[in-house]
């Protein structure tokens, strides 16, 4: 029930923005699931925000790889050390660290996309769905699937 209640609600697109100090506010649609914590970490073009649980199974899962030996020790490790774990102050609000900043290449506007199982934060310019032949292309495979 728990992984259920975790899927629905890494959906949907929301605009955030940051602050003077660098703070977003996490929209109150999925700030409850952010509660007991969080972590940032740096993804190829983009910034993916795991709860608590998506993060403890997204490190075993790494974990597992490290152990069958399709990472190395050494890319297990880099991976770990871009992450950083946030939490909310009490108007559901966290900072962006610097790094990941630079890795958005950002300037104040963000947008907070669910990706099944975790959210990802990019610039607006670098949405998924912002050119309109791959949102045509989606609809279309979504038509096809009889869905």
């Amino acid at each position: 029930m728990e992984v259920a209640a975790a899927m629905f609600s890494s959906i949907g697109q929301y605009p955030v923005r940051l602050d003077d100090k660098f703070r977003f506010a996490l929209p109150s649609a999925i700030r409850h699931n952010f509660e007991t914590g969080a972590v940032l970490i740096a993804r190829q073009g983009y910034v993916a925000l795991h709860t608590a649980g998506q993060w403890e199974e997204f490190v075993l899962n790494l974990r597992a790889k490290l152990v069958e030996g399709t990472l190395s020790r050494m890319h297990f490790n880099a991976i770990l050390a871009g992450a950083a774990p946030i939490s909310l102050d009490a108007q559901g609000r966290t900072v962006l660290p610097p790094a990941l900043r630079a890795h958005l290449n950002c300037d104040r506007d963000l947008v907070l996309t669910g990706l099944h199982d975790f959210f990802g934060i990019n610039v607006p310019s670098n949405q998924p769905d912002g050119d309109p032949s791959v949102k045509e292309a989606a609809l279309a495979i979504l038509e096809e699937s009889a869905m």
